[in-house]
């Protein structure tokens, strides 16, 4: 999944169609918190419930990243000319517009978002209500990996269990098991996009000819009875 120039990724559904951790719930507060989940840039806030939304971080307007803005009476407002917008997406207001705010064309899109386990959770296609709840966190050591970018991977480590033990004395006994377990996922992280970038593992055909555009060479392709050519490797 790794792109030499700006094609965009080719993500199948078991990914997109999928929750993901986006932060910890104490750090989204009461301004407007900036996250990028599979490449997509989000703004996080809470809505006038206190629930945590997630919205694509652009203002329908001029393009301007909405988490630069502000909370304005639980509306999230963009910091260039105050379009103001609710959890839904839906433009609520415009200052210098008589008329009503609220069009198709004004809205943002919508990324449905929840609070579990003491993280915000955010579904990561846009405008869909998912049928399903994110996995219930296992006991003891978990790892939650969330794919920022095409070689970028967010680990939050997790520890949790019951126990009538102290809490300094379960620390001492379990840090250094959980240590080795992270180490281990972001050591694994690495080696993957090592190997794909070894590889040459490119989104689309595009970016592939564009690659061997600068590099002098052409693609190998291979076709067969009733198939679309496909790239195969790299012919010097």
């Amino acid at each position: 999944m790794h792109s030499s120039s700006s094609e965009p990724c080719r993500l199948s559904s078991g990914v997109t169609r999928a929750w993901y951790v986006v932060c910890p719930s104490w750090e989204l507060k009461r301004q407007p918190l900036s996250r990028t989940l599979l490449g997509t840039p989000l703004v996080l806030f809470r809505g006038p419930d206190g629930k945590a939304a997630a919205l694509l971080d652009r203002c329908a307007h001029r393009n301007v990243p909405l988490s630069l803005g502000r909370i304005v009476e639980q509306r999230l407002e963009c910091c260039y000319h105050g379009w103001q917008y609710g959890p839904d997406g839906r433009c609520l207001r415009i200052p210098s517009l008589c008329g009503p705010a609220d069009k198709e064309v004004r809205s943002v899109p919508r990324f449905a978002a929840l609070e579990q386990d003491g993280f915000v959770w955010v579904y990561a296609t846009a405008d869909v209500e998912p049928n399903e709840r994110p996995f219930v966190l296992p006991s003891l050591v978990n790892a939650l990996c969330t794919p920022v970018a095409e070689f970028l991977t967010r680990i939050h480590a997790v520890i949790s269990f019951r126990t009538r033990l102290p809490r300094w004395l379960v620390k001492l006994l379990l840090n250094p098991l959980a240590l080795r377990i992270f180490k281990q996922d972001a050591f694994i992280l690495k080696a993957q996009g090592q190997a794909l970038r070894h590889r040459g593992v490119h989104p689309s055909p595009v970016a592939s000819l564009r690659q061997a555009r600068r590099a002098g060479t052409r693609p190998r392709r291979r076709t067969g009875p009733g198939t679309r050519a496909r790239r195969e490797g790299w012919r010097g």
